[in-house]
């Protein structure tokens, strides 16, 4: 029998997974994360008794790919239909009603329940960053913080955002002048927990501010806040502690029956939260150098476009493989 071809997937974001799970029965792939779980952008973090999703907050699934795989999530109960009351807000107005007209999606435990769910029995290596590819003989190495090699893979694949793929790919990917085409803009996501429930009559809010875009609530006693992403894109190096006590006024004015003190404050900085320009295809690939980039990127800006890239790659390398 012949050995299975050896991939590293850099990223272990919903694009990285989705390619190494339509992958696996044709290769080796071992996947390579720098974060401490997977999700990338589908991030939940725990403050206990606060948890927050702080970064992508709903999908949607409109491709038949990504409708089979929901559907196989849904009956594992990984993920559930999010049907929330959801709001307009803009300071000096009163809140109307606003409808959604496709179904929208959450993890049944936080954001990242869906890549959790995908991911099972798919080899992760998690706190490890690669720096650089370096191409020795026909094969590729890693190299880590530590300048340490990790290989040898014949194909890697790039699963991160644009600006980090630019700065990881070699010279030698022949498409890597095609990497800078995808722009992301920054957000801001700010985490308050509260020691008794918020009264509010909503549970998410698309907000109209200079500085705020969008409020949700899962069990009221904790808020996300996400801040705009042109005012974080204009502010992404700024004092942390400035932007706290920014977005946090502009949301106390927003919620005056607001008047107890959060518990737990907390802020993450997103520096490619959202693509704003991408490159209209599924996916970069040179062959002959056996690398690849993936991510919403390629496609556009939605959680399924980071499916979809994956899940086209796979397909693509299937046939290549064979």
């Amino acid at each position: 029998m012949t050995d299975l071809p050896k991939i590293a997937v850099i990223g272990a974001g919903l694009a990285g997974i989705s390619f190494a799970k339509n992958l696996t029965e044709f290769a080796d792939i071992s996947i390579f994360e720098k974060s401490r779980s997977t999700g990338g952008r589908m991030s939940l973090r725990r403050r206990e008794p606060f948890s927050f999703d702080h970064g992508a907050q709903f999908f949607t699934a409109r491709s038949e790919p990504f409708q089979a795989e929901i559907s196989k999530a849904l009956d594992a109960k990984a993920i559930a239909e999010w049907v929330p009351k959801i709001v307009k807000l803009e300071l000096g107005e009163k809140p109307f009603k606003r409808e959604w007209f496709e179904p929208h999606y959450c993890g049944t435990d936080g954001m990242n329940s869906l890549v959790k769910h995908m991911a099972t029995g798919l080899n992760i290596v998690l706190e490890t960053q690669v720096k650089r590819l370096e191409s020795k003989s026909g094969v590729w190495f890693l190299i880590d913080e530590d300048e340490q090699a990790i290989g040898p893979f014949d194909w890697v694949v790039s699963a991160v955002p644009a600006p980090q793929a630019i700065n990881l790919l070699p010279g030698s990917f022949v498409k890597k002048n095609k990497v800078g085409d995808g722009i992301f803009s920054g957000c801001f996501a700010m985490m308050l927990g509260f020691d008794s429930p918020v009264s509010l009559n909503f549970q998410a809010a698309v907000i109209t501010d200079p500085v705020l875009a969008w409020l949700s609530t899962r069990d009221s006693s904790s808020l996300l806040i996400h801040s705009r992403n042109d005012w974080a894109t204009d502010h992404i190096n700024a004092d942390l502690k400035w932007v706290e006590s920014t977005m946090y006024d502009a949301v106390m004015a927003l919620l005056p029956r607001v008047d107890s003190q959060p518990t737990h404050r907390d802020l993450h900085r997103w520096r490619y939260a959202k693509c704003e320009q991408a490159l209209g295809q599924d996916y970069l690939l040179d062959g002959h150098g056996q690398i690849a980039a993936i991510g919403d990127w390629c496609r556009g800006g939605r959680v399924e476009d980071a499916f979809v890239s994956g899940y086209e790659l796979a397909q693509k390398l299937k046939v290549e493989l064979s």
